[in-house]
């Protein structure tokens, strides 16, 4: 899944892909346990930094990454 989330994020900028990695390490961090939640990946929240196009194009993207990344997991169960 992380070789398929930086791949969905190249081309959107030179530090999309690790912009996006930090806010989902700090966002799904469990202070209280000292450790984080889940696998990793990227997060991102109401996208508009690129105007409708981009932004939209990013988010698909990420969608048809994901299913590369996801549906062999799927399959081989």
């Amino acid at each position: 899944w992380h070789e398929m989330s930086k791949a969905a994020c190249d081309g959107f900028g030179e530090n999309t892909y690790l912009k996006y990695k930090k806010w989902c390490d700090d966002y799904f961090y469990l202070k209280h346990r000292q450790e984080p939640r889940g696998i990793g990946g990227i997060f991102y929240d109401d996208l508009n930094a690129w105007g409708f196009e981009s932004c939209f194009s990013f988010m698909q993207s990420v969608g048809e990454h994901f299913l590369k990344a996801y549906l062999p997991i799927v399959e081989r169960r």
